[in-house]
């Protein structure tokens, strides 16, 4: 199955070292002076530069409960606190996360991800789908382009069910102009490759995968037999050449 992992879908480390927060998430001075002009109570002033920093390094927004305490600790003691502040939790709920988001998106220059983005998703990973079939490069080509377009990523399952609907429309669409394409003996010859017939072992599409096996006369001799049989196949097929190399 697949896993977040496996994609550019970016996440916070569980345990960061203090390499990694002194290098992504130490606010600048200009980034502690939009904090401080736009928030007056210590535990907004620290929730308003957390959300901006894991916001630069994740392309969304998460909850504060979701942030190692680490990078907490880290983000409030540059901004001149020993500690987190009191009730800087308390803004995972209410009206003060969506105002401190807002804030955020403005100063980083993002749109929230809506309807027009959701286009956008669906449309880069239609163009994805039409060159590739792993659903990791479809995602990734989604991210990509969603970043690139300065919107905000949405949830990982969001990105999943647009690549995965995407993949089987695009190949929906190369199964009907494949088949419109052959003809009806071309059509039964290839189905019949996956029918096994009762006095066989096998499938004729075992048979197609057969690889050379050591290079003696009688092998040789069997294998050129082979070759003579694929091309009988291959006659009438030509529409596979057509489509998108993937």
């Amino acid at each position: 199955m697949l896993q977040i992992s496996d994609t550019a879908y970016p996440r916070l480390k569980a345990h960061p070292t203090t390499r990694e927060l002194e290098s992504s998430f130490t606010p600048t001075l200009a980034e502690l002076a939009f904090a401080a002009q736009h928030t007056r109570r210590p535990a907004s002033h620290v929730a308003c530069l957390v959300f901006l920093k894991t916001f630069q390094r994740l392309g969304y927004f998460v909850k504060l409960t979701a942030v190692p305490a680490a990078l907490l600790r880290h983000v409030a003691h540059t901004a001149g606190f020993l500690y987190p502040p009191e009730g800087l939790l308390d803004y995972d709920r209410g009206t003060a996360r969506d105002r401190q988001l807002a804030l955020v998106r403005t100063y980083v220059n993002v749109t929230a991800f809506d309807a027009t983005a959701q286009k956008v998703l669906v449309k880069a990973s239609v163009d994805a789908a039409r060159v590739r079939d792993d659903l990791v490069d479809i995602i990734n080509a989604a991210i990509e382009e969603l970043v690139r377009q300065r919107y905000e990523l949405p949830a990982f399952s969001t990105l999943l069910r647009c690549a995965r609907h995407a993949r089987a429309t695009v190949n929906q669409g190369y199964y009907t102009q494949i088949a419109q394409a052959l003809l009806a003996e071309t059509r039964e010859r290839l189905q019949a490759l996956f029918v096994r017939q009762p006095e066989e072992r096998h499938t004729p599409w075992e048979r197609v995968k057969t690889e050379p096996q050591r290079p003696t006369l009688q092998h040789m001799r069997a294998f050129l037999h082979h070759l003579q049989w694929l091309q009988v196949q291959h006659d009438g097929t030509a529409v596979f050449t057509e489509m998108a190399s993937r």
